[in-house]
């Protein structure tokens, strides 16, 4: 799986539950590529109460690459980080 999101505008808590969704829908050593912030790499995905099926527990991830480079949108410098 490959996942990139363009989130130059998110704030922490979103990038938080980004990553969660990450560590509960994707596989293991899915690329995540994000904007300007770093994604949480080590953290808890509570249970659904409802559904005990639905993957929960612990995820880690490791940051592969950060990348800076000429964004139009931004105007400026951008940074790319490539989480696995």
């Amino acid at each position: 799986d490959i996942v990139f999101v363009f989130s130059t505008c998110w704030t922490k808590d979103m990038m938080t539950s980004l990553a969660k969704c990450i560590g509960r829908q994707c596989k293991p050593g899915t690329i995540a590529i994000t904007t300007e912030f770093l994604m949480p790499l080590s953290g808890v995905i509570e249970a659904v109460e409802d559904d005990p099926d639905i993957p929960h527990g612990e995820y880690k991830m490791v940051l592969e690459e950060k990348l800076d480079g000429y964004c139009g949108v931004t105007g400026g410098v951008s940074t790319a980080y490539i989480h696995r």
